[in-house]
């Protein structure tokens, strides 16, 4: 086509381009001289710009092929790169992405190089889509280029790495599809620099045709095979995983790398190597991080590696931690360097004071007696030891959130850093930071300085079609309605429309909703009601502003809130107040809930109807057994079909919200959705307390349980609750950060949650199982029965053999150590009938810690089954404890 000028050529992009015939357009670029090219290129910038958008897998979108024309027509990188981020929003369809090296040619390698770059800048850190990372990454492979090291890019990269393997594409591991990717070398290290990269560092996988025991955190599990086949060095690897423990963050972004730190399995000459690195961990790290230290310094010690002024220095810190199994560790270690060093008894007797002052009583009394053992003199007067025994620690109390957003200035900066990292409590913060401030009259600045979010994060803020929205674009609707309330974008009516359907019905969700079923939706729900209100309907406060960054709201402020709107005159907004009243704690003192009587608007007549039938009835939460077999539930034989997993439906109490309680989920029902009908309580209520799962097991993240954002915020004093939604992410994957949110919550404690604490106690990861033991503590702290979790323990580490019981053993060991010794013994004592007749792996050192933690506990009586084995004729380990145990319960 050599000779035809630039019109020809972009007339007949447009025809090929409109007809999705991607191999036309190839053959037509290819025989295109550069003159004819370049001279189309105007022409197709104008129809990039102009053109509507059509639905992504039509037929005839014309994106794809026009992506291609931009490739090889359009002269500047700066101008490609802006046209191809706009067509790439227009389509899913990743074949013109093949074609690119093709057309590419034309243009030279930095030339591509220079747009890939660009285009890899402009990915948002959170939530890119992949089409935008693939033409990217396409691009730079094309030009044989490095990319740029981003935590978007470096985050789109794991992620298309950790997609299913395409049908008809060789199944392989991904530890041989990392080795062989290009871009290896260049982003591996940003997982182990960049902070927001950690918790992607910790995202679980599944090879295909691999077996594993359970999925696991992708990072510490590839890296190690990396490391046997020589792609990796060693020795940077480990001082990258040290380096990154030392510099501390949230326990989430950290759990990766102790996982790493574990399977690398350090020599003594690679940890004392770096014998500061770990001393820098043991006093500031988060409590997994510093555990790691603490072994790994003590193992120095041990072996005679350990300068003794180097522990002295490093203990005082660790003695005021709040972690009591830390504090108790070095305690036991310190006693046995003391007996070691007689000559410096008086240094370390002054290093264990410090314990003297530590809030918890079991430390002091410890601290006492090592104190009192080495230097009788050095506390006159002291105390005997403590013959109370072991208490659990107090009920934990949220702490209290954050002051309010006092100006726009500091509004915008909390906006930014929601847009990096989502917090609920930022979103709170956010939320009532909107609706003060343009009450107070600062709407034009407001506008002016949170409008240039919409341009420098627009995939935060883009409208997806037909599916969930993300909470940013119903913050992109209130943003542009503060400029301008009459142009609010394209996500207004389907957010209008979801919120009608929401109030009426009680229905988030469905096939073209803009709201999550799940409880995060709800946070969704109220984002989109700001939205909706700030300017057409705006109030000075908004009343579910939680007073607790566990999401709890006193009922007191509440009150104070109603009192002023009454005073006022103005009633708040339907699903704000709605939240604030399911944020109520269970027990309102009695004087506050007198004075809420004497409030006559409807929102306080609301709220004092609420306190006088208790607030939320508490929901039932029933044990469910998936089964493994065909697409079709009835295809199931219980009978026959041994159990995968043990998960829990949700059954409201109030009469008529959802179809009777013993209905079975109907065939070809989505498995977690929930299907109310709202005829009682709040719109907001139904849908959060009916859970519904599918007897067929989903993988993890196909059965919907809501992000962590919100999700525990929604129903602080439910815990049931949100255990049942994210019962199957726990039971898959360990669940450690989810474990934590249970904790954070108060309430019952049912079939769920018993659920819940048995997979976090016999997780295959220590982290995981650590923040299950602060679950129990919590409990136990409650006062919360917890036979049922034994039973859980008992049905499924011994019959349904879906848990090891021996992953129990120490973390329950946890638990007793930290006073909790009567819950143990319930868990023990009702596991122990379920596991004896079975004899699992583990169950010798379960009967072992049972005979530890009888005495403490007071236990007497028998135990199913443990007569008959303590019987039985031999000598084997098994026998002993369970000998040994009999004779302690008679």
């Amino acid at each position: 086509m050599n000779g035809q000028d630039g019109c020809v050529v972009e007339e007949a992009i447009d025809r090929l381009a409109a007809a999705g015939d991607l191999d036309g357009i190839v053959g037509l670029l290819a025989g295109a001289a550069e003159a004819d090219r370049f001279a189309a290129g105007a022409a197709i910038e104008a129809a990039v710009m102009s053109a509507e958008p059509v639905p992504w897998q039509s037929a005839a979108n014309p994106a794809p092929g026009q992506a291609l024309a931009v490739i090889a027509c359009v002269r500047g990188a700066a101008k490609a790169a802006t046209l191809l981020a706009r067509l790439s929003a227009r389509t899913s369809n990743r074949s013109y992405l093949d074609r690119i090296g093709e057309v590419g040619r034309s243009r030279g390698p930095s030339w591509l190089a220079d747009v890939g770059t660009r285009l890899a800048l402009r990915l948002p850190e959170r939530n890119g889509r992949p089409e935008d990372w693939n033409l990217a990454a396409v691009l730079l492979r094309a030009a044989g280029a490095d990319p740029p090291v981003t935590e978007a890019f470096a985050r789109g990269w794991i992620r298309q790495l950790l997609r299913p393997v395409p049908a008809g594409q060789e199944p392989r591991s991904l530890a041989v599809r990392l080795g062989e990717d290009p871009f290896l070398d260049r982003l591996l290290p940003a997982f182990f620099e960049i902070d927001g990269l950690g918790t992607e560092a910790a995202v679980a996988f599944r090879d295909p045709g691999v077996e594993h025991e359970d999925r696991e955190p992708w990072l510490p599990a590839v890296v190690p095979v990396l490391l046997e086949q020589g792609r990796l060095d060693r020795d940077l690897i480990l001082g990258a995983t040290v380096d990154r423990l030392g510099h501390g963050g949230r326990p989430a972004g950290l759990r990766a790398f102790v996982l790493l730190h574990d399977a690398l399995r350090p020599t003594l000459d690679e940890s004392t190597a770096r014998v500061s690195d770990y001393t820098l961990m043991l006093p500031d790290g988060p409590s997994t991080v510093a555990a790691l230290a603490q072994r790994t310094l003590r193992a120095m010690d041990d072996a005679g590696r350990l300068d003794l002024e180097v522990l002295l220095e490093v203990s005082g810190p660790v003695l005021v931690r709040p972690e009591k199994s830390l504090v108790k560790a070095q305690l036991i270690w310190l006693s046995r360097v003391a007996a070691r060093h007689p000559d410096r008894i008086d240094e370390m007797v002054e290093t264990v004071a410090v314990a003297l002052g530590h809030p918890d009583s079991e430390i002091r009394q410890r601290a006492l007696d090592l104190v009192t053992r080495h230097r009788p003199d050095a506390v006159p007067g002291a105390a005997g030891p403590d013959t109370t025994g072991p208490g659990v620690a107090a009920v934990y109390v949220a702490a209290e959130m954050p002051p309010p957003i006092a100006g726009v200035a500091e509004l915008a900066g909390e906006v930014a850093s929601l847009l990096v990292t989502e917090t609920a409590a930022g979103w709170e913060r956010v939320l009532a930071g909107l609706v003060t401030l343009h009450a107070a009259g600062h709407r034009r600045e407001m506008a002016a300085m949170l409008t240039p979010f919409l341009e420098r994060y627009p995939y935060e803020f883009e409208h997806l079609i037909w599916v969930a929205q993300k909470r940013t674009v119903f913050l992109g609707v209130a943003i542009r309605r503060l400029s301008d309330p009459d142009d609010p974008g394209p996500a207004w009516e389907r957010m209008v429309e979801a919120l009608r359907v929401a109030g009426e019905t009680g229905q988030r969700g469905g096939p073209d909703s803009a709201l999550a079923k799940t409880p995060d939706g709800v946070l969704a729900a109220r984002i989109a009601e700001v939205a909706m209100r700030l300017t057409d309907q705006p109030v000075p406060l908004l009343t579910a502003t939680p007073t607790h960054v566990n999401g709890s709201l006193d009922a007191t402020v509440l009150l104070a809130r109603l009192e002023r709107a009454e005073a006022e005159g103005w009633q708040p907004w339907r699903f704000d107040l709605e939240q604030a009243l399911l944020r109520l704690p269970r027990r309102v003192e009695p004087a506050v809930v007198a004075a809420v009587q004497r409030l006559t608007s409807p929102a306080g007549r609301l709220f004092a109807g609420w306190l006088r039938d208790g607030g939320l009835p508490d929901p039932v939460s029933v044990r469910v057994e998936q089964r493994p077999g065909g697409f079709h539930p009835t295809r199931v034989d219980p009978a026959t079909t041994p159990v995968e997993r043990v998960v829990a439906d949700l059954k409201p109490a109030r009469a008529g919200e959802t179809a009777p309680a013993g209905e079975p989920a109907r065939a070809g029902k989505t498995a977690g959705t929930a299907e109310p009908s709202r005829t009682a309580g709040l719109s907001l209520e139904a849908q959060l307390v009916t859970v519904v799962r599918d007897p067929l097991p989903f993988r993890v993240g196909w059965e919907p349980g809501g992000d962590d954002v919100g999700l525990a915020m929604v129903l602080p004093h439910h815990r049931d609750v949100i255990a049942a939604w994210i019962l199957p992410d726990i039971a898959g994957v360990g669940g450690g950060p989810r474990m934590s949110l249970l904790a954070d919550c108060t309430g019952p404690a049912g079939a769920a949650t018993a659920l819940a604490l048995v997979y976090g106690l016999t997780a295959r990861h220590e982290p995981d199982r650590a923040a299950a033991v602060d679950l129990f503590l919590a409990l136990a702290a409650d006062g919360t029965e917890l036979t049922d979790v034994g039973t859980e323990l008992g049905r499924l580490g011994g019959p349904d053999g879906l848990v090891m019981v021996s992953r129990s053993v120490p973390a329950l060991a946890d638990a007793h150590r930290a006073g909790a010794s009567r819950q143990v013994w319930e868990v023990l004592a009702a596991a122990l009938p379920h596991l004896l007749p079975v004899a699992p792996r583990g169950l010798p050192d379960l009967l072992a810690l049972a005979a530890d933690v009888a005495p403490a506990a007071g236990a007497r009586g028998e135990v199913a089954g443990l007569a008959e084995v303590a019987a039985r004729r031999g000598s084997s380990r098994l026998i002993a404890e369970a000998r040994r145990l009999k004779s302690l319960l008679m």
